[in-house]
């Protein structure tokens, strides 16, 4: 191992240790006054080191409880004039009101993944047909997290053997579009396993559903 990459290491782990401290100062004072950061909330880019660190003060002020921020297969490629790293970050935190898992947010495999323009984060399930319609997690489902109040609950539930995939929105976030494949999984000519969309009598087949309220307004 050359010395540039044990040195970038160390800085790596130095500033993990600053994040699980929830120590922000520390945690910025890592980053060039120029930097240009992608997130997962809130307005998604930071541009500089001062509008970052709000966004992590934010962040610690939204998980008060103990910090998990473990870094895994980190590969980094250094020599005397450029350095590049990269890993894979579990991070994670309790709030001091924080909900355990119910029958409204439970969930498994999930698969699909899309933050809206609002930093809420959207959660479409993909179980294997072998566990669909068994044990706790019933049929696949898609989900809503919002990062600032730490809720997750349960949007919609999918119809017998399918798998909920795709999402989009509208601009004014009064129309939803997601997409319903292979429902009914499993089934054959003389046994149908689920008749959506079209109901009884009729083959299952994949479509994709258009979601408003009936008043007009915003989803969420």
């Amino acid at each position: 191992m050359s010395s540039e990459v044990s040195a970038i290491r160390q800085l790596i782990e130095d500033w993990r240790a600053a994040v699980r401290a929830s120590d922000v100062p520390r945690i910025v004072s890592y980053y060039a006054e120029d930097i240009v950061a992608f997130d997962a909330i809130l307005q998604l880019q930071f541009k500089g080191r001062d509008a970052y660190q709000k966004h992590w003060q934010a962040c610690t002020e939204m998980c008060k409880g103990p910090m998990t921020f473990d870094i895994a297969e980190l590969q980094i490629h250094a020599d005397q004039q450029v350095a590049f790293a990269h890993y894979l970050c579990h991070c994670g935190g309790t709030g001091p009101d924080g909900k355990p898992l119910n029958q409204d947010n439970i969930l498994a495999s999930p698969d699909g993944l899309w933050f809206d323009p609002e930093g809420r984060l959207w959660i479409q399930t993909d179980m294997s047909g072998s566990q669909l319609s068994s044990g706790p997690f019933g049929n696949n489902q898609m989900l809503v997290a919002d990062p600032r109040t730490g809720e997750l609950k349960r949007f919609l539930t999918g119809p017998l053997g399918c798998e909920v995939t795709g999402i989009a929105a509208t601009p004014d976030f009064r129309t939803l579009f997601i997409n319903i494949q292979h429902p009914g999984e499993g089934s054959t000519a003389d046994n149908l396993l689920s008749t959506w969309p079209d109901g009884p009598g009729r083959r299952p087949r994949s479509a994709t559903v258009v979601i408003t309220r009936e008043d007009g307004r915003r989803l969420l």
